[in-house]
C-alpha cells in the first residue's frame, strides 16, 4: 500500500500527504480498532482530518505520530 511514514509534525504530514493521490487515509500510528483514523477525499478537508486523528491518537494511544496511506 503506498503511503508515508509516521510523523507528528501536521506541516510535515500536509506535505507528504500531497504527493499521494486521493483518497488517503490518515490513522494513528499506535492506534488500533478504527480509532484515530480519518479518510481524506478532498483537499480542502486535509488540514482539519490530520488535527483530529493527531489528538485522538495522544488522548487514545499515548502517541500523536500518523502514518498517511493512499
Amino acid at each position: 500500500v503506498p503511503g508515508v511514514e509516521a510523523s507528528d509534525d501536521p506541516a510535515a504530514i500536509e506535505k507528504a500527504a500531497r504527493t499521494l493521490p486521493l483518497p488517503i487515509l490518515l490513522k494513528a500510528a499506535s492506534g488500533g480498532g478504527g480509532k484515530g483514523m480519518r479518510l481524506v477525499d478532498d483537499w480542502t478537508q486535509l488540514s482539519d482530518a490530520i488535527d483530529a486523528p493527531l489528538r485522538d491518537g495522544l488522548s487514545a494511544f499515548g502517541g500523536s505520530r500518523l502514518v498517511v496511506v493512499s
